[in-house]
C-alpha cells in the first residue's frame, strides 16, 4: 500500500486528484434515484427509523440500478435522530419473479440497535451495524407486507448494552406455542438473546442429521450446561457426538479425542458417564493433555470408540505455531499432499489406538480454494497457477481411512450456518457459478477384529510422497 502510494506522489497525483476521481464521479441516475429515494422517505417511532422502498419502476424512470442505492442509508443516518436506515430494493430473481433484498446500517450510541439480530430473523445477517436480509418471498402484488414486518422487529429488538445508559435494556417479546406438533420447530437464525426452548434429543434414524442448536441441553446434574467452550472458532456441535456415544459406547467406556479443541467431547463423555481422553497441540483447558495426534501416548487398542474433527484444510487460524496442521493448504500448490500425507498418519495412529471391533467417526467437509484476482508474483504480474479450484477433502479422507476400517455408513450432517443466508453470499455464489457448503461428512468407520483382513478394494492406493514435510495435527473441534 505505501509503495503504491508513493508510486501515485513519484508520479505527480495530488490529493486533489484522488478526491476528483473517487467522490466526484456520481452518474446522474444515481442522483435522480436519491431523490427518488428522498420522495419515498418514511419515518417511524419518533424519527429513529428511516426506511424507502424502491421498486422496479424506480430503476426504470431513473435508469439507476441497484449499485446507484449505495450511501443512501448513511445519508438517513447523517438525520441525528435516526438510530437504524432500511433500504429495500426490489429487482428480478433468475426466473425473472420480483423479488426484494433488505439493507439495514445503524449508529452507535445508548439506543444502539443489533441490526445483525434483525436481518437473521428474516434469514439474513451480517454484523451489528450493517447486515442485509435475502430476498423475501413476495412480489409487487403485496409491497407493504415486508415492510411492516421489518418495522415491528427493529421496535422489538433489545438495545445493545451500554454500561453508560441507566436505562434498562427492552426485553424480547416471547414466541408462544404455535403448534402442538412433535416435530422440532427448527430455527436456524433465531438470535442470541430471544426466546428458544431446545428440542430434547433422540436418536436419529436416517443418514439426514439437523438440529437447531450447536449445543444440546444436558441431562447430568454435574455436566456443563453448554459443552465446549461457544466462542472457540470452529466447535464441533457437541449433539453430533452424543449421538455417536449413545449409539456406540456404554457407561464408563473409553472415548478419545485427538484434536480436542475447546474440549466439547470431553464434556460430552461427562454427561453420558463416559471417560473422556482429550489430547491437543495446544490444549485449551486443563483436562486436555498435550500431544500431536500422529503420535498419541496411548497403548494399542486401549479407546473404545475415537472422535476427530480435524482441521479442513487451511479455513480456521488456530494457532501461530508453525506445526499446526491446520496450517497445510488441501489446495495449496503440492496439491494438498502435505495436508492428505499428515492426515493419513493421523488416521494410522487412531488405527492403532482403538479396539477391533470398536468405532470411529471422522466429522469433515468439502472447500473451495477461491481465486484471488489481485494475487501476483514477485515480479507483479498475475499468477496464473491461482485459479477457484473445489477440494473434495470429505472424499479423499474418506478413502484414507479405508485403508484402515471398515466403513459403516456417511451422515449428511446439515450445516446451521447464518452466513450461508447473507445476500452477498448468495450473490456471489451465483455469479461465480459455485455452491455454499450446506452440509458436512460425518463418517462412521469400525476397526476389523484382529482375525479380519481389509478386503483389497478397502484399501486405496497411498498418495504420491509429497516434498513438503507434514506438520503436527492440530483440532478445528
Amino acid at each position: 500500500m505505501f509503495r503504491l502510494v508513493a508510486d501515485l506522489l513519484e508520479a505527480g497525483v495530488t490529493s486533489t486528484d484522488l478526491y476528483r476521481l473517487i467522490e466526484q464521479r456520481d452518474r446522474v441516475s444515481r442522483l435522480r434515484l436519491f431523490g427518488r429515494a428522498l420522495s419515498k422517505l418514511e419515518m417511524h417511532t419518533n424519527n429513529s427509523i428511516a426506511l424507502v422502498m424502491l421498486d422496479e419502476q424506480d430503476f426504470k424512470d431513473t435508469n439507476g440500478t441497484s449499485g446507484d442505492t449505495g450511501g443512501f442509508a448513511d445519508r438517513m443516518l447523517a438525520v441525528e435522530s435516526v438510530q437504524v436506515a432500511v433500504v429495500l430494493t426490489e429487482s428480478k430473481d433468475h426466473t425473472g419473479a420480483p423479488v426484494t433484498k433488505i439493507s439495514f446500517r445503524s449508529k452507535p450510541g445508548p439506543d444502539e440497535i443489533d441490526v445483525n439480530r434483525v436481518a437473521g430473523t428474516l434469514g439474513g445477517g451480517g454484523h451489528a451495524r450493517a447486515a442485509g436480509a435475502p430476498p423475501p418471498q413476495i412480489t409487487h402484488r403485496d409491497p407493504r407486507r415486508r415492510p411492516r414486518r421489518t418495522r415491528r422487529q427493529l421496535t422489538t429488538m433489545p438495545r445493545q448494552p451500554n454500561h453508560n445508559d441507566p436505562r434498562p435494556p427492552r426485553q424480547p417479546q416471547p414466541s408462544g406455542d404455535r403448534g402442538s406438533s412433535n416435530r422440532p420447530k427448527f430455527r436456524p437464525n433465531t438470535p442470541k438473546g430471544t426466546t428458544f426452548k431446545k428440542p430434547a434429543l433422540e436418536l436419529f434414524t436416517s443418514t439426514l442429521w439437523e438440529y437447531p442448536s450447536q449445543h444440546y441441553l444436558p441431562t447430568n446434574p454435574n455436566a456443563p450446561t453448554v459443552q465446549g467452550n461457544p466462542n472457540y472458532i470452529g466447535a464441533t456441535p457437541s449433539w453430533i457426538i452424543w449421538q455417536l456415544l449413545q449409539r456406540y459406547t456404554a457407561p464408563n467406556d473409553t472415548v478419545l479425542d485427538p484434536m480436542c479443541g475447546s474440549g466439547t467431547t470431553l464434556d460430552v463423555c461427562t454427561d453420558l458417564r463416559r471417560t473422556g481422553i482429550g489430547f491437543d497441540l495446544n490444549p485449551s483447558r486443563k483436562d486436555i493433555k498435550p500431544a500431536d495426534a500422529r503420535k498419541l501416548p496411548l497403548d494399542n487398542n486401549s479407546c473404545d470408540l475415537v472422535f476427530i474433527d480435524p482441521p479442513y484444510s487451511t479455513h480456521v487460524n488456530y494457532s501461530d505455531d508453525p506445526a499446526c496442521i491446520g496450517k497445510l493448504d488441501a489446495g495449496g500448490r503440492d496439491g494438498g499432499q502435505a495436508y492428505y500425507r499428515a492426515m493419513a498418519q493421523v488416521i494410522t495412529e487412531l488405527a492403532r489406538v482403538l479396539k477391533p471391533g470398536r468405532h470411529l467417526g471422522l466429522y469433515v467437509s468439502d472447500s473451495r480454494h477461491e481465486a484471488n484476482p489481485r494475487a501476483r508474483t514477485t515480479r507483479g504480474t498475475p499468477r496464473a497457477d491461482d485459479h477457484s479450484e473445489f477440494m473434495p477433502i470429505g472424499f479423499e479422507l474418506f478413502a484414507i481411512l479405508r485403508r484402515h476400517f471398515k466403513p459403516i455408513d456417511i451422515i449428511a450432517v446439515v450445516r446451521r450456518n447464518a452466513k450461508l443466508a447473507q445476500p452477498n453470499r448468495q450473490q456471489q455464489s451465483l455469479q461465480a457459478n459455485t455452491f455454499e457448503r450446506g452440509f458436512n461428512y460425518l463418517f462412521i468407520m469400525q476397526k476389523p477384529d484382529a482375525k479380519a483382513q481389509p478386503h483389497p478394494a478397502q484399501a486405496p492406493p497411498e498418495h504420491p510422497p509429497s516434498p513438503l514435510t507434514p506438520p503436527h495435527a492440530h483440532n478445528a473441534g
